[in-house]
């Protein structure tokens, strides 16, 4: 397939978008979650003798990030303090052992040409006390500009291809990264992939950035609070429901190819600002099916009949198959993955022959056939790109 296509590739590696302008991008106000056991950082409160926080950024499950002034080296950081409970877990999250073992990578002779370049850098941590028995771990990280979550939200749809393409390909590098590593980050999604740039000014409702900027910029892949070693698996459910993976989905074993499932749905919803698939999809009372099986009706639309294996391997599989291996319910669902891109776009072109088939490597629903992060880097989808 991909052979075929070549022929024809230089016919879209081309770009003729607008004049780039100015987009603006409104901004909300971090909010903690309700109930969150956050450290109470005060504004101008110093860490180790050397962080001042000046800024909240952004509130996750298990911390709060801070941008912090670094009195020592003269610059900004990021400072990540985590909820006093992740200290005395050992059994749980490991986001600064999975950080420091990926830092030793990073020193090799070329990060630049293996993705180390394209996760946040660990660049210091320490433990920091509010009581007596109680200690804050605390990550100091290299900062930021914003997550892709807020230019997913500024542009219209479709996306333009150079976007999609120029963030698909600094994830793929970072997973690239992380799996020659035993790294599995488990959590991608627009709020973990962040755009390299200055840290947004304090009290700002909107900021403006050049459209040429954002297309042509770089992105990193953040937070790895829900990573896992593949060596070591601690979580027992992974992925936000409409990004989980079918072995994830079924129960059966997981491993580095499970990202590259979750940042294929990614890319679609970036490129079409809608989501790929809709595990709680109900229209007119058509279907009554749990989100499980509206989940896999929707992938056996799209993707084919599930392999024997898969389902063999999934501890939920029973009542979900028949004795065929065929879904028992398959759902009113209809539309091929080219149908779904081709919405809001002029017709059928060679860019989407050549995305739909890169999807379809990356959405390979036996795990063992999935490509690769740098399988999927050498696809013809992806040439220009710059490195």
């Amino acid at each position: 397939m991909i052979r075929s296509l070549s022929r024809i590739a230089k016919s879209f590696r081309r770009y003729s978008a607008e004049t780039p302008y100015l987009l603006q991008i409104p901004l909300k106000p971090p909010a903690p979650p309700v109930k969150a056991n956050y450290y109470p950082v005060r504004i101008g409160e110093t860490f180790k003798n050397r962080y001042e926080a000046r800024q909240i950024l952004g509130y996750g499950r298990y911390s709060c990030v801070w941008l912090a002034h670094d009195a020592d080296l003269n610059r900004e950081v990021a400072l990540k303090i985590m909820v006093a409970s992740l200290i005395s877990d050992p059994s749980g999250p490991d986001e600064l052992g999975i950080l420091r073992t990926l830092s030793k990578f990073e020193s090799d002779a070329s990060p630049h040409s293996d993705g180390g370049d394209r996760i946040c850098r660990l660049l210091d941590s320490f433990s920091h006390p509010a009581t007596m028995d109680v200690e804050h771990l605390c990550l100091v990280l290299e900062p930021t500009s914003l997550p892709l979550l807020a230019f997913h939200h500024a542009f219209g749809a479709p996306r333009p291809w150079k976007l999609v393409r120029q963030v698909t390909r600094d994830v793929l590098l970072a997973l690239r990264f992380i799996h020659q590593h035993g790294i599995i980050h488990t959590d991608i999604k627009f709020d973990n992939i962040m755009f390299c740039g200055s840290p947004v000014p304090a009290g700002a409702s909107s900021i403006e950035i050049d459209e040429a900027n954002i297309f042509n910029g770089r992105y990193k892949l953040a937070d790895f609070g829900s990573a896992n070693r593949a060596t070591h698996q601690w979580a027992s459910v992974i992925q936000p429901d409409a990004l989980r993976s079918p072995e994830v989905a079924l129960g059966a074993p997981w491993g580095t190819s499970t990202d590259i499932w979750n940042l294929s749905c990614i890319i679609f919803e970036l490129a079409q600002r809608e989501q790929l698939f809709h595990p709680f999809w109900k229209r007119d009372g058509e279907t009554n099916h749990s989100p499980i099986r509206t989940h896999l009706a929707q992938m056996r639309t799209l993707l084919g009949p599930f392999p024997a294996s898969l389902i063999t391997q999934g501890h939920r599989s029973e009542g979900l198959f028949d004795e065929n291996g065929e879904l028992i319910s398959r759902g009113p669902f209809d539309a091929t993955l080219e149908e779904l891109i081709l919405r809001g776009r002029s017709g059928p072109s060679v860019e989407v022959t050549f995305f739909a088939d890169f999807l379809r490597r990356g959405l390979a629903l036996d795990p063992a056939e999935r490509w690769s992060a740098e399988q999927l880097l050498e696809h013809e989808w992806l040439q220009g790109t710059q490195t």
